[in-house]
């Protein structure tokens, strides 16, 4: 009998040794940066909470598991090491959530997260030092992350915005995220918060509680939002975007949102005392708050009249013809809906490219007798089968040769729509975006070629060149040098890696870089000018 009690004391030690084998195995799969930037020299007075706001809710994270990184009063330098040492810790399927707690500007509907030494005083500027929100979304996806947490404390009133605008715009409201991702906002797209006085934030307060009591979870911050707007009279209300899979991970939580936020220890009703009715007076008054915290109801709009409707193929057809009128003819049709939004957004993004002075030079170069010789022949090519996509591809490479973009866009467009997996066109459109200042998705097209093919040379040059122009100088050297790995007599590769050593601070190795690649190529310093780079 006591041998089968010993045999059943060991099997029991062996499962408490596997279980915690196993919940050590999940240490960093939950990973977490939080960054508060407060002393902004260029501001008449540092902020008060975001130091303290990213220090309790780092605290709550690390009680669920996280491995939490927190940097505070990151110059650009910093932020940009920071980033990509975040980036690094992060594993396939790995839980992961970014907290940004300082200024924020949006351009040309982009939101930029703005160091501690950022020196704004353009438009231009704020892109140099700005990092974008989508750059950091788009990382930390390419890193194979599952559930995503983006979340912004950002729409401080700040002082940059008023050197160059008459007024300030608040945070841009998130357009395109990736799968799996969930974007808090501190308060509502387009307003701006002013300053609080305390050692932390409202938001702040709100949202370690509901992360203490059900983690990381749509439910934990729909309780902070309706705290949130409920301990400000809704003068403050945070905003929620989602693209949870539902279900995820427990991150698609079905309960509702509160309609008002937890009572606090001394106003808990105890368990034996029955509810009390309300006065009349009293039930209209919290029926009103109860409206104000509950979400809008949103009725499904009503299928257009006609022949059976395609959006989504609709929308394909917009895409490839890719011009201003046949995304306002999607919108007549398509008024409402996910896929009105999308068009809206290609809408904003031909005419900010129309209003916007481009830094490249997009001046088209004429045409040689034997290169339009070559263009008719593929006209040709493509008039007798609009599927070729060789000769599709042959004809976008000759447009962005000759600097002509968007003839050139829409030829890869369509090489990509009939082969998604055709990463030559992925690495060249992702070089046509760069031309024309879109920069988020060239990184996106980047990315995909990569993961279709890693270490490929050209796919990494064009990526160092987005990183370069976006201002993340130490991953455009990472780029640089995995290109030069793998075609090391690129001279813009070289040239490249030279500049971004040079932002650095490398200055030695940068110089040295440039010396070579101008030995390989002389002509290399004015092409990287034609592109906006100096």
């Amino acid at each position: 009998m006591r041998a089968w009690w010993f045999v059943c004391i060991v099997l029991a030690a062996g499962m408490c040794v596997a279980q915690s084998a196993a919940a050590d195995s999940k240490q960093g799969d939950r990973v977490a940066l939080l960054i508060g930037n407060a002393q902004y020299p260029d501001s008449d007075s540092p902020l008060t909470t975001p130091i303290q706001d990213i220090r309790a809710v780092g605290a709550a994270l690390q009680r669920r598991g996280y491995t939490v990184d927190i940097a505070e009063n990151t110059n650009k330098r910093t932020m940009q090491d920071t980033l990509s040492a975040f980036f690094d810790k992060i594993k396939p399927g790995a839980d992961v959530l970014f907290y940004f707690s300082g200024y924020g500007i949006q351009s040309n509907k982009k939101n930029y997260l703005v160091p501690t030494d950022g020196q704004i005083w353009s438009e231009a500027d704020l892109r140099r030092d700005g990092v974008t929100v989508d750059w950091v979304m788009t990382e930390i996806d390419r890193r194979g992350a599952d559930a995503k947490v983006v979340v912004l404390d950002a729409a401080n009133r700040n002082p940059f915005e008023r050197r160059f605008r008459g007024y300030s715009t608040g945070l841009a409201a998130v357009s395109d995220p990736p799968a799996n991702t969930l974007v808090v906002y501190s308060t509502a797209p387009q307003t701006m918060l002013r300053p609080g006085s305390g050692t932390r934030s409202t938001f702040a307060d709100e949202l370690v509680g509901p992360i203490g009591s059900d983690g990381v979870s749509r439910a934990a911050f729909d309780k902070a939002r309706a705290g949130v707007s409920a301990a400000t009279q809704g003068a403050q209300v945070p905003w929620i975007f989602s693209t949870l899979k539902e279900n995820a991970g427990g991150w698609a939580d079905p309960r509702p949102v509160p309609s008002r936020p937890p009572r606090t220890s001394t106003e808990a009703a105890r368990p034996s005392d029955p509810p009390k009715p309300l006065e009349p007076a009293r039930q209209e008054t919290a029926r009103q708050e109860t409206a104000k915290l509950e979400p809008p109801k949103i009725e499904a709009p009503k299928p257009p009249s006609g022949p059976v409707a395609d959006p989504a193929g609709d929308f394909a057809a917009a895409k490839r013809t890719n011009t201003r009128q046949a995304y306002q003819n999607f919108l007549t049709r398509y008024p409402t809906g996910a896929w009105a939004e999308r068009a809206r957004a290609e809408i904003d993004r031909i005419d900010a490219a129309a209003a916007k002075p481009s830094s490249v030079d997009v001046q088209a170069l004429t045409y040689s007798r034997e290169d339009l010789r070559t263009k008719a022949e593929l006209d040709r090519a493509i008039e007798r089968n609009p599927t070729d996509t060789g000769a599709l591809y042959r004809r976008g490479q000759l447009y962005a040769m000759h600097r002509e973009f968007q003839p050139a866009m829409a030829d890869f467009d369509e090489v990509i729509r009939l082969n998604p997996q055709d990463v030559e066109a992925l690495n060249n459109r992702c070089w046509v975006r760069a031309m024309i200042e879109e920069l988020d998705r060239a990184l996106r097209d980047c990315n995909e070629a990569l993961k279709l093919r890693p270490n490929f040379a050209d796919a990494l040059d064009s990526r160092g060149l987005v990183n370069l122009k976006i201002g993340m100088a130490g991953m455009a050297v990472r780029d640089y040098d995995a290109a030069l790995r793998g075609n090391g007599k690129q001279a813009s590769s070289l040239y490249g890696r030279g500049l971004a050593r040079l932002r650095t601070g490398e200055t030695q190795e940068g110089n040295s870089d440039i010396s070579d690649a101008l030995a390989m190529d002389p002509g290399v310093a004015k092409e990287f000018a034609r592109y906006g780079i100096r």
